[in-house]
C-alpha cells in the first residue's frame, strides 16, 4: 500500500511546482484545501530549481507537484540535482502519481548512476578527441 508523506500546516515551507493557470492547478488547489494548507509558494515548472533551493536550505520543507513527469523533465534538462531530491524523497508529493513516492529513490539512484556513466564516456571521448587534435597538429607542422 502506497503511503503519502504527511504534510501539515506547521511542517515548514511548502512549495507547489505547477503553473497557476495550468491544467493541474485546480486539482492542486483542492489538495491544498483538503489538507488545510494555505501558505504555499507557487512556482512554475521552469522554476523548479527554486524549489530545490528550498529543499537544500530547510529540512522541514515540502514540495508538491502534479506528477512525476515534472521532476523527470527537470532532471533531463539538468535544472535540478538528483542527489538533493534523493535525500528529500520523503518530503516530495506527486498528486497524480501518489505511488511514485515509493519508487522515487530507485529512479533517482538509477539517474545518478546513468549520469556518472555518461560523464565517464564524455571524458574518454574528450581524451580521444584531444589525442586526434594533437596528432593533426603534428601532421600539419610536419608538412
Amino acid at each position: 500500500m502506497a503511503t503519502e508523506p504527511l504534510i501539515t500546516a506547521g511542517s515548514g515551507p511548502l512549495v507547489v511546482v505547477c503553473d497557476r493557470d495550468g491544467p493541474a492547478a485546480e486539482a492542486l488547489r483542492g489538495y491544498l484545501q483538503a489538507h488545510w494548507l494555505t501558505d504555499a509558494r507557487w512556482l512554475g515548472p521552469r522554476d523548479i530549481d527554486e524549489a530545490e533551493a528550498v529543499l537544500r536550505c530547510d529540512d522541514a520543507a515540502r514540495v508538491v507537484m502534479p506528477g512525476l513527469d515534472t521532476l523527470v523533465v527537470a532532471l533531463w534538462s539538468d535544472r535540478v540535482d538528483a542527489a538533493v531530491w534523493r535525500a528529500a524523497h520523503a518530503r516530495v508529493t506527486f498528486l497524480a502519481d501518489s505511488a511514485a513516492v515509493e519508487f522515487l529513490p530507485l529512479l533517482l539512484d538509477s539517474w545518478h548512476a546513468w549520469r556518472q556513466r555518461r560523464r565517464r564516456a564524455r571524458a574518454v571521448a574528450g581524451f580521444i578527441l584531444s589525442l586526434l587534435a594533437i596528432a593533426a597538429a603534428f601532421a600539419v607542422l610536419a608538412v
